[in-house]
């Protein structure tokens, strides 16, 4: 079996429940053999099989799942928090997650 590695950057993951929600959706998509998503770095790598998985079908499952693609690995500024933590994890389906750690990184 050939594998490729895909690495992606993620938006609005904020807890660890988020990670376990893409990371979900990405190995229950036929092809993938593991996929590891990283909040803190608003990233996800994802090991796959080409001859069964395009890439696009992969990018496609990130949105699918209520995480759309970001454009930096570290997270950007949220302007109102409250509603970005409910509104995500809300989305993700794990509303009742009271973990949340909120950390600001700053991209210079």
């Amino acid at each position: 079996m050939t594998t490729t590695v895909l690495e992606l950057n993620v938006s609005g993951m904020i807890c660890r429940a988020c990670e376990d929600a893409i990371a979900d959706a990405l190995l229950h998509t036929r092809g993938v053999v593991s996929a590891q998503a990283h909040y803190w770095r608003g990233r996800v790598t994802i090991t796959y099989d080409p001859n069964i998985v395009t890439e696009d079908t992969l990018r496609q499952v990130l949105p699918n799942a209520a995480y759309p693609p970001g454009t930096h690995g570290l997270g950007g500024v949220v302007v109102d928090l409250a509603a970005q933590i409910g509104g995500q994890c809300a989305a993700a389906g794990h509303e009742g997650y009271f973990g949340h750690r909120v950390v600001l990184f700053f991209h210079l």
